[in-house]
Parts: C-alpha cells; structure tokens; sequence
C-alpha cells in the first residue's frame, strides 16, 4: 500500500478553519504552529468546545486542529479523517500538579505513576 505524502500547511489555507476560542490551549498552540511556519489562516469560526468543533466538521464547515485524544475512541469522533500534515501532530508540553502539603489519594498515585511509566518521567525533587 502507498503512504500518502504528508500536506503542506500551507496547501491548506484555502478551505475554512474552525477553531477553539481564544485562549484556548489547542487554539494557542496551533496558532504558534501556523506562525512558525509562516502561514496566516485566521479561523473562520470559533467554538467552544471540542464537541461543537466536531461536530461543525462533521456538517462540512471546515477543517480544524484538535488533540488527537478527542477523536478516539469516542464515537464522537466517528467519520472524521486526521490529515496528514507536515509538522503535525503538535508536541505540547503538559504538567501535573498537585497540592505539596497533602498526600495524594490511591487513585491520584496510581495515575501519576501510570503517566511517569508511560511518559518515562522520574519524579523531580521538591524544591
């Protein structure tokens, strides 16, 4: 089987972006993307949810940039395509924070070591 060749951001600039709204972590990060890259693509619509910007693709308004994690394997995101496009997925950098001066339930720990095995994170000393 062939691979598709991957887009060029810009090849993309001419159909309509939808987008979250501003201040959104995804918007903010798909913004400096397109910066990056020289491309200017203002959203043609901005919506407030993943949801709504699901949707809003799937009734053939546009293209958008969401978390890959918002797709699957909810069936939300059934008859949607991810594009392959030079430069994507974008990498963002997360942080897991917590209270210092309380113990972290069972289920709080289980997640965290979870993520340090899965991300392969050591713990960083307190400061």
């Amino acid at each position: 089987m062939a691979r598709r060749r991957r887009l060029k951001l810009a090849e993309l600039i001419g159909e309509p972006l939808l987008a979250r709204e501003a201040g959104s972590g995804t918007r903010a990060a798909a913004e400096q993307a397109f910066a990056e890259q020289g491309v200017d693509w203002p959203p043609r619509m901005a919506l407030g949810s993943n949801e709504a910007v699901k949707h809003a693709v799937r009734a053939g308004l546009g293209l958008a940039v969401l978390s890959r994690h918002t797709l699957a394997p909810d069936p939300a995101g059934e008859g949607l395509a991810v594009l392959p496009v030079a430069g994507f997925p974008l990498r963002r950098q997360w942080h897991l924070v917590w209270r210092q001066d309380r113990a972290l339930s069972l289920p709080a720990r289980t997640l965290l070591d979870d993520m340090r095995a899965r991300l392969h994170v050591k713990a960083r000393p307190r400061a």
